[in-house]
């Protein structure tokens, strides 16, 4: 199988966009997880940030579960593009 990247892009914008968008999927009252369908991204609720601390230091992003995510929706696309494909050349 040959990879459209006029699909992967898509794929991978969807995915992101999950995190600003879609409420966060599991929370213990210290970390937050954001991301869908497999959470990808988490953000640490801590004291309040120190004078030498950065914020990405209360950051967590999972690229194996990130790619995880974009081949699932990429999946999904390509199989809705192939079922739109057929649906369109069988009509009459």
């Amino acid at each position: 199988m040959k990879i459209r990247k006029k699909l992967l892009l898509p794929s991978t914008i969807i995915v992101l966009m999950t995190v600003p968008l879609v409420p966060y999927s599991y929370s213990d009252g210290l970390k937050f997880r954001f991301g869908y369908p497999i959470s990808y991204f988490t953000a640490y609720d801590l004291a309040p940030i120190r004078n030498n601390e950065i914020l990405v230091s209360r950051i967590g992003f999972y690229i194996p579960t990130f790619i995880l995510d974009v081949a699932i929706v990429y999946i999904i696309l390509a199989l809705v593009s192939y079922l739109v494909s057929k649906l369109t050349i069988n009509k009459p």
